[in-house]
Parts: structure tokens; sequence; C-alpha cells
């Protein structure tokens, strides 16, 4: 959810708050061209990048994503567990800054963030019913979450999930947290996919990133 921007000395500030819900939250996009005109639609640069591009017939916006995209997936430690199903009901990320003003600089750089450090939320994508972990193939947990970028380190993920027994019936639920580490630096235009492992006594955390839609391990 953005305010009003302001203009300061040739510079834009947008101010950006990020909603509870993951079903109602916002991509922000930004794009600059510097120095096009009316009769060179090109421009000398394009979101702080030199272009070299000649022929545009039309000033050249390339749009970015300005948040980070965080995405949850869990799969199983072993191929199966005899006698119990794993049943993930939500994953939670806590302390995250939701609150930060966009700024695009007079020059029309790339621009950047800056978080506001006393507005924090804990952010939670749930599965109804719980979600049945049968493979270790990681599944999709959830809907994906769109946040301000920030460095997350020493933050944690917390995930709540069920072991369902049938000989004999009972249902132990399990809450398992684990710190973030010093590879969690959230970039704008990226994609992070935390896949938790999830064995009887055990949850294991890895990571990829990548720009929307192409993920690397880190």
């Amino acid at each position: 959810m953005t305010t009003a921007p302001t203009i300061t000395d040739g510079a834009t500030a947008i101010p950006f708050t990020v909603k509870n819900d993951a079903t109602e939250q916002v991509d922000f996009m930004w794009s600059t061209v510097k120095a096009a005109t009316k009769d060179d639609k090109n421009g000398t640069a394009i979101n702080g990048i030199t272009n070299t591009t000649t022929d545009a017939t039309s000033v050249p916006f390339v749009f970015q994503h300005g948040l980070s995209k965080i995405s949850f997936k869990a799969k199983l430690g072993e191929a199966s567990y005899s006698g119990v199903t794993i049943k993930v009901k939500s994953i939670k990320i806590n302390g995250v800054k939701n609150k930060g003003t966009f700024t695009i600089p007079a020059d029309l750089t790339a621009g950047t963030w800056a978080t506001e450090d006393a507005a924090t939320n804990d952010y939670t994508v749930s599965e109804t019913n719980g979600k049945e972990i049968a493979s270790t193939t990681a599944d999709s947990i959830g809907e994906s979450l769109l946040m301000i970028p920030q460095d997350m380190k020493g933050k944690t993920i917390e995930i709540a999930y069920d072991l369902v027994y049938t000989n004999p019936t009972q249902t132990i639920s399990n809450t398992k947290a684990i710190v973030l580490d010093d590879k969690s630096n959230w970039v704008m235009n990226q994609q992070y996919t935390y896949t938790l492992t999830i064995s009887l006594e055990t949850v294991q955390l890895t990571a990829s990133v990548g720009q929307f839609g192409a993920n690397i391990d880190l």
C-alpha cells in the first residue's frame, strides 16, 4: 500500500506499507529513463544503467519489481514414514520490517529503500486443514509474500505441523523455529524460496534465490 509521494530537490520519495494478509499484498514496480526527449526517446540511462539503444520509437521504460518475493515449500526427509502422515498447518516468518520509503534520486539512478526499524510484523501462510507432505519432492505451502527488501539475519521461520499416527490413532502437533543465517539479505527484484525438510523429529531449512520465477541455491 502506497501513500502520496513527496518530491524534494528532485528526488521522489514513495512511502509503502506491506499488508498483513498475503492475499491482499500488491507488487511495487518502478522504472526511470534519464535524458529522454521528444526528439530522442532513447535516453542515456534506464534504471540507472547506461542505455546504448538508438532506435526507440517510444520512451523505453523497463519496469522492475521493487519488492522481494518470498515463497515456502516443504518435503519429507525420507520417501515415507510407516504409519504416520505429516501435515503442514502454517509457516510464519517473524520480525519483518513492513514499512519503508522507496526513493528515486534526482539523477534518476536506481531507486533505494529505507525501512522503518520500529515497524515490524510477523507474516503467516496457512493451509486449511493442513497440507499433507507425501514425498521428497518439495510442495508449495500457502501464498507467496511480497516484502520490502531487508536483511533478515537472526530472524526466525516457524513451521507448525501435525504427525498423524494410525496405530494407535493419535495426532501430535509440533512447532519448530529456525534462525536465519547470514545469507538472508532480501534484495529487490529477487525471489527467495525457503524449503523445509521434515523428518519425524527434526526440520531442516534450505533457501534458493533468483529473479522472479528463476531460483538458484544459496
